[in-house]
């Protein structure tokens, strides 16, 4: 019997191939090959299973790469594939669903405070012997009373809803789905159309995957109809902004500020402009990426993949 391969794509944390690997041990029946670097990529011409992270798959890639039947993505996003095209060629794709949401949730919780309270600007200058104790006062907030306007709501959403109504925040949220008003009354929060939220909310988070649908969903329009005090934070896709757009209003102080995860092109170059833009916090798509993770997506990933080998229903088919 020929021998399944399973190819292992992209760049991994710390000891994760290694987990996976100690997982698939015991798998008589296949054959691993990790591939780690684009150039092995792109060389990467036979597999029957692909596992994948950061890499993108596109149309190309998926017919250079024959036998090609299923791909478990590492996480929840799933833009980085092209899966319509997956579908006609009968190719599923998994993702991990809502793996990483108390990572993720955390991360945009910690871009609020991170802006609110200056928290960057004052380690920067307390470190070049400025003692601002009385600087920025004028700009510095709590997120208490605050309205927190949530676009999207799936799991990351409702761990950040859960999250911030701790520190005393209201909660609003718009979804092209509304949940139940059930669940609306136990997580204490409701529903707005979009524009309202944009109006409306002092913190404006997004939680959403990146579609046709989606891209710039936050643009020259919406910024205008926003608080002067607002915050934007992204910890969802770039693409869902249109970030010379809010650039602009960064620099022109037409809004508070910007708690960024992830940008329009990544990585970021070292000239690109939000490097220089007035008031902004910026992480390198860190939002999913803890050590802690491993022990939730490892066994995710394996039990797929082995429903996958066993012949067996796949779990979280996303085309």
């Amino acid at each position: 019997m020929k021998k399944l391969k399973i190819a292992i794509v992209g760049k991994y944390p710390p000891k994760a191939v290694d987990l996976i690997l100690e997982n698939m041990k015991n798998r008589e029946n296949i054959k691993v090959e990790i591939v780690s670097t684009e150039d092995e990529y792109k060389t990467l011409t036979d597999a029957d299973c692909i596992i994948l992270r950061i890499f993108k798959i596109t149309k190309d890639d998926l017919d250079r790469i024959e036998n090609l039947k299923f791909i478990q993505k590492w996480g929840v996003g799933f833009d980085s594939i092209d899966v319509d095209y997956a579908r006609e060629k009968g190719i599923d794709v998994s993702n991990v669903p809502g793996s990483n949401a108390d990572f993720v949730s955390e991360l945009a919780v910690l871009l609020m405070l991170s802006l609110y309270r200056k928290l960057t600007l004052h380690d920067q200058e307390i470190r070049k012997g400025i003692w601002g104790k009385e600087r920025h006062v004028d700009e510095t907030f709590s997120l208490k009373n605050k309205t927190v306007g949530l676009i999207g709501l799936g799991n990351i959403g409702k761990e950040v809803a859960k999250k911030v109504k701790v520190f005393g925040a209201k909660v609003q949220y718009y979804d092209i789905e509304r949940i139940s008003i059930g669940e609306e009354n136990n997580l204490d929060i409701c529903f707005k159309s979009f524009e309202t939220l944009i109006e409306t909310s002092d913190v404006i988070s997004l939680h959403l995957p990146l579609n046709k649908n989606t891209k710039n969903i936050i643009s020259k329009k919406e910024i205008s109809r926003m608080k002067k005090e607002a915050v934007i934070i992204n910890t969802a896709r770039g693409g869902l902004i249109d970030q010379g757009e809010l650039i602009k209003a960064l620099n022109e102080n037409r809004i508070l500020g910007a708690g960024l995860d992830c940008f329009s092109k990544e990585p970021l170059l070292k000239n690109d402009p939000i490097l220089k833009a007035k008031n902004t916090v910026l992480t390198p798509h860190v939002g999913g990426t803890s050590m802690d993770l491993l022990d939730i997506m490892i066994p995710e990933i394996i039990n797929n993949v082995n429903n996958f080998i066993d012949n067996d229903e796949l779990n979280y088919i996303v085309n």
